[in-house]
């Protein structure tokens, strides 16, 4: 029950963490450079308590890669969720189990299956299902005509990036199951930390935009409040998901999706229609449906 509870805890925080990134963004803070700010301070946490395994990290290729995978999925899905419409990022997010299949295939020599071909199927069904109507309807001249378009597909294309990376991300954990969890976590956060700073500089730099405005009071308690969060939701991921079968755990966390769309239509920050009742349905029927099948279904 209690593992339970941590699971569903972590997925209530990103579920709601588009609030406080539209909000910050509000306030002159873009989403990119609330990651880093945020995660800066659970990196000073995890470096003080870890501190003296942070020349393993550096001498792990796979620990840094993992440090890449997981601050590129947080840049990605944190600058989508605050910029697009959030039920249909949140959806687009959730591919996760598909890249995860071709991924494990890829790395880690895993056989494909008819069931996981299915989850393939279904999922890209579903994102199709959830991206293709808008398309249909802007080719058509339709309402999604007149939609900031360009702003839109670049969320799409971020939320599918975000959920390539965190594939990425759980495939390299995966890899580097024999080492403690404690490496895995700092390598996690302090690539949050690292590469939100590097993306939001360069995209400061790029687009010639202002530098975020800090000098103000109004942002922080906002950046305090949910690095606190962050770093409690991490803890409850860790220890949820060493304690419950993998199936359990992937359901819990598809409770996501449940908070992310109900407090976005519930602050009218979002639509829920029928392609994004069908197509979410689909990749939640893909994310939930079981792996495992007898051998000679092996492809």
């Amino acid at each position: 029950m209690t593992a339970s509870l941590a699971l569903l805890l972590n997925a209530c925080v990103w579920g709601l963490s588009w609030i406080p990134f539209r909000a910050l963004a509000q306030q002159d803070v873009h989403p990119l450079w609330s990651t880093a700010i945020i995660y800066s301070a659970s990196t000073a946490v995890m470096i003080y308590l870890c501190r003296r395994d942070v020349r393993t990290l550096r001498q792990r290729p796979l620990l840094l890669g993992l440090a890449l995978a997981a601050g590129l999925t947080n840049a990605s899905f944190n600058t989508a969720v605050a910029t697009g419409d959030v039920v249909r990022i949140i959806l687009l997010f959730y591919l996760m189990p598909v890249w995860a299949i071709m991924l494990a295939r890829l790395m880690l020599g895993e056989h494909l299956t008819l069931r996981s071909l299915a989850k393939v199927g279904l999922g890209l069904s579903g994102a199709g299902i959830v991206v293709g109507a808008d398309a249909l309807q802007s080719s058509m001249g339709g309402p999604a005509a007149q939609a900031p378009a360009a702003q839109l597909q670049i969320a799409d294309l971020l939320a599918l990036a975000g959920g390539f990376l965190f594939a990425l991300n759980n495939v390299l954990l995966r890899k580097l199951h024999p080492l403690p969890g404690r490496f895995g976590t700092l390598a996690m956060v302090s690539g949050g930390c690292v590469m939100g700073l590097v993306t939001a500089t360069a995209w400061t730099l790029y687009a010639g935009k202002p530098w975020p405005a800090l000098g103000q009071t109004g942002p922080w308690p906002t950046l305090l409040l949910w690095s606190l969060l962050f770093m409690a939701a991490n803890a409850c991921l860790q220890y949820g998901a060493s304690r419950l079968p993998a199936a359990v755990t992937s359901v819990l966390m598809l409770s996501e999706i449940l908070f992310g769309s109900v407090s976005a239509w519930w602050l009218g920050q979002a639509e829920i229609g029928g392609k994004e009742l069908v197509g979410g349905g689909l990749i939640a029927i893909a994310a939930l449906l079981p792996i495992s099948e007898r051998k000679n279904d092996a492809a």
